[in-house]
């Protein structure tokens, strides 16, 4: 936010300023409720997308409605202030504090906002993404700035909790915050009901739990002179087919392809021949700890590979939607292209990237009562899975996992039981080849 100085300048607000600006809103707004049907214009930008642009087309167009819409609209971020932080007794709910930080109410956060920062009266934050304008290392970058910025500035507060410029005298030309106006006739209020109804129909079917490994983190797994990826990712593929009564899952893991200007994603598909063998030598009583080790290692650096050719623009699935957006503009009807690309992702999954900042980020020593569980997102697909995961140091895992209620075939508590599991598993047969290896070796 820019305000004008006492010098008739424009300069960028104060922490103070803006802490004054924050502190009027709360108070108008507990002071002035909003109407009924204004506190939930934001639904339906979470609502089936035809429904929504139908809405806007209809109310939205002229007037007021369209001057506040407009100002939301060309705003930098959208910043969203809970009054309640998620608790279960005295500890705080960090499911409960996600699933509020990726869906909301259904009816407060503006979707589609790039970003949306969500603050808690603890003072605890996060954030919602927006897909389209950037992927998850960007807004991943941008959180290690924030989250480091107060210790590099020496601290930013007051013994009281104040900013330390909170006493600081206003501008002249300070301005307070003003309120959106609407002007919503009784019929539009009906579809905002409606778009409120089926969003919270959508939050209430995420099935969302937070994983937190601490038995041992990646710096075992470089220990044993294996991709700490590679190793996450074949051990959801073991807890798959176990969570799934035997069968395996087509899986999408994103990689990024910022060698190349403008680069975004391309698909890396973590189930392979190697990847399978590997499970089933799990699986199988009768193999011995050193068959499955050599498996494992044959099956992480096949994953190491299909990454490093996703990387470098290698990969398949970005080529064949090219493929098939030439083919939907030139008129062709391509049943292969429209099978390959309908196959449902029952497994999508990503790494949350960690030090990107050139050394700000600093979890294993003066960030480490910073570090988060990350983020995560819902599945693909209706009887899917969804994974987000996150290595912040050598010690620890999180992963975001999720589902949806109305899938009888999953459940996202169990897979991640599976998924503990599976990592234990790998460990104990590591371990016990390592052993072996080690007694041959003293004989």
């Amino acid at each position: 936010m820019v305000v004008k100085g006492s010098n008739g300048k424009w300069r960028t607000a104060l922490l103070g300023e803006l802490e004054k600006q924050f502190e009027f809103i709360i108070k108008d707004s507990d002071a002035r409720p909003a109407p009924e049907g204004e506190d939930a214009v934001a639904a339906l930008t979470g609502w089936n997308r035809t429904r929504w642009a139908e809405a806007r087309e209809m109310y939205f167009w002229e007037g007021m409605n369209k001057e506040s819409l407009t100002m939301i609209e060309k705003a930098f971020c959208h910043i969203h202030m809970y009054d309640v932080t998620p608790m279960t007794g005295k500890e705080v709910d960090i499911q409960a504090q996600a699933k509020s930080l990726l869906h909301g109410d259904g009816k407060s956060l503006w979707f589609d906002k790039s970003v949306t920062f969500g603050t808690y009266p603890n003072g605890k934050a996060g954030l919602h993404a927006e897909h389209s304008y950037a992927d998850a290392l960007t807004v991943a970058h941008m959180w290690e700035w924030v989250t480091t910025e107060e210790r590099m500035a020496g601290g930013m507060y007051r013994e009281d909790g104040h900013c330390k410029d909170y006493d600081a005298p206003l501008p002249p030309q300070w301005l307070k915050p003003m309120r959106a106006k609407w002007n919503l006739a009784p019929e539009c209020k009906d579809v905002i009901t409606q778009a409120v109804t089926e969003n919270n129909k959508l939050c209430d079917d995420l099935d969302l739990v937070i994983m937190t490994h601490s038995a041992f983190g990646k710096g075992f797994m470089k220990k044993a002179r294996i991709s700490p990826d590679a190793f996450f990712q074949l051990a959801m593929q073991l807890a798959y087919k176990r969570d799934s009564q035997g069968k395996r899952a087509l899986t999408y893991e994103a990689s990024v392809t910022r060698l190349f200007a403008q680069g975004r994603t391309e698909t890396v598909r973590s189930l392979s021949n190697e990847s399978a063998a590997f499970v089933d030598a799990m699986l199988d009583p009768s193999t011995s700890p050193a068959d499955r080790v050599a498996k494992l290692n044959a099956a992480a650096d096949k994953h190491a590979s299909l990454y490093k050719n996703a990387m470098v623009g290698a990969g398949i699935d970005r080529h064949l939607f090219g493929l098939y957006v030439v083919s939907v503009g030139l008129g062709y009807d391509s049943d292969f292209l429209k099978s390959a690309l309908k196959m449902p992702w029952t497994l999508s999954t990503s790494q949350t990237p960690q030090k990107q900042t050139e050394g700000r980020w600093k979890p294993e020593t003066t960030d480490k009562e910073k570090i988060s569980p990350g983020g995560g997102f819902g599945p693909v697909a209706d009887d899917g899975y969804g994974v987000s995961y996150m290595f912040p140091n050598d010690d620890v895992i999180y992963a975001h996992i999720s589902s949806k209620f109305s899938s009888k075939n999953t459940s996202s508590k169990r897979f991640m039981d599976n998924i503990s599991k599976a990592l234990a598993d790998m460990k104990d047969t590591v371990e016990k080849y390592m052993a072996e290896k080690a007694a041959k070796k003293a004989q």
